[in-house]
């Protein structure tokens, strides 16, 4: 098979896995229709808003989630070109991608209330301000591969969204982080939310398989950073996609971590051996929640995105002071 067909055959794949599966097509197609619309701009800008401002609820919050999916489509194209695994040819699902990065609405979206590199890369490539494509290779395409199927069952965990939606405050009328942490420390409801069906758990319950999901997300995902260090942009392109939950609630992760694994330790024989969960523990900070993982693709990035999304990333005073001593 010609480099070109398969090049190809991995963009068809991309497409179809997170572009339309993961509904990512329906806010393309939402933005479109806002843009046609009598007040689209205002509305767009209220939907996309911080949700410290008004948390979304209903309708919005599937909305939101197809525009965070949109956006993670873009990073990941963005990163199967620097590795040379596709080429960001712009088909149908890129055709309106430069305009949708570049609206001030969605422009404050990923890089003030949630601060995020990769669409930024993506939409300079998109752009002509940005072409690096190397680190080729069947090893680097291999690990690249191993994280799209782990960003695809990821995706598919509801559970895990609960977790994270309430790791970063959010709630279900009384559901919130602060049940989620009670219910971990009593191991017969641990043990029965574990075992429970999906369609019959509480959102406290379904929180805490999601945090259990998660931690063994964080493995995989520090097994794949490890095996990638041989391909730095790779490596720091799969931290950056994670980099929200890895840095904005980095300290948040870490206090509910410590004191989950205390909590841990009377029902081993449910979450697993303590001291195995203690070593795990002190790996992901070693590893996963390692800001300086991500230089490459911020060094990259220094003269293409603008000084203020670097700045929510935590790139400058301290983090460059790292990036000159790493």
């Amino acid at each position: 098979m010609s480099t070109e067909r398969i090049g190809q055959y991995r963009i068809d794949s991309l497409v179809k896995t997170f572009y339309v599966e993961a509904k990512a097509d329906k806010a393309d197609a939402k933005y479109r229709r806002f843009m046609k619309s009598k007040g689209g701009e205002r509305r767009l800008a209220w939907l996309l808003r911080h949700h410290e401002a008004e948390p979304p609820h209903g309708a919005e919050t599937v909305a939101r989630d197809q525009f965070d999916f949109l956006l993670a489509y873009y990073s990941l194209r963005e990163l199967a070109a620097t590795i040379g695994y596709a080429p960001m040819i712009v088909d149908a699902s890129l055709d309106n991608a430069s305009v949708i990065l570049d609206d001030p609405a969605v422009t404050r979206f990923r890089e003030q209330h949630y601060p995020l590199l990769l669409p930024a890369m993506a939409l300079a490539r998109l752009q002509g301000r940005w072409q690096p494509c190397g680190e080729n290779g069947g090893r680097a395409h291999g690990l690249f591969e191993e994280f799209l199927q782990l960003v695809r069952r990821r995706n598919e965990d509801d559970d895990i969204d609960t977790f994270l939606w309430f790791l970063d405050d959010g709630y279900f009328g009384e559901d919130n982080i602060d049940q989620t942490l009670k219910l971990l420390g009593d191991p017969d409801r641990v043990a029965q939310a574990l075992k429970s069906s999906p369609h019959r758990r509480s959102w406290t319950e379904s929180s805490v398989v999601g945090f259990a999901s998660y931690l063994r997300f964080l493995m995989q995902l520090a097994w794949l950073l490890e095996q990638a260090s041989d391909y730095p942009l790779l490596r720091s392109g799969m931290w950056h996609y994670n980099a929200y939950w890895l840095t904005a609630m980095r300290q948040k992760f870490r206090r509910m971590l410590v004191k989950s694994i205390h909590l841990m330790t009377p029902w081993a024989s449910v979450a697993g051996n303590a001291v195995e969960a203690a070593d795990q523990q002190q790996l992901l900070f070693d590893s996963v929640f390692d800001e300086r993982i991500g230089i490459p693709y911020l060094e990259a990035a220094t003269t293409i995105v603008r000084p203020e999304l670097l700045k929510n990333l935590g790139a400058t005073e301290s983090l460059q002071a790292r990036m000159w001593s790493a």
